[in-house]
């Protein structure tokens, strides 16, 4: 996905602030480059981060991995 994919993923489900914190480590780390739109909105559809002010980007990344491998294991 492009910064700019990622971005508007974010904003769709209202987690902009969340995105303002990971924003820069998820693009220096290229942690999302290679993912697809589908499993990261389907990320977004299960978890709750709309509590969530400030989370470090590696528990942002294990949750998403972890999520992303049962996806893929289910589909």
């Amino acid at each position: 996905m492009t910064p700019y994919q990622v971005k508007e993923t974010f904003e769709v489900f209202g987690l902009h602030h969340l995105y303002e914190t990971l924003q820069y480590p998820l693009w220096i780390t290229g942690a999302m480059d290679h993912e697809e739109f589908e499993v990261l909105e389907a990320f977004f559809e299960s978890y709750d981060f709309e509590n969530v002010d400030k989370i470090f980007v590696d528990d942002f990344l294990f949750q998403y991995r972890t999520f992303k491998k049962a996806f893929e294991n289910l589909n």
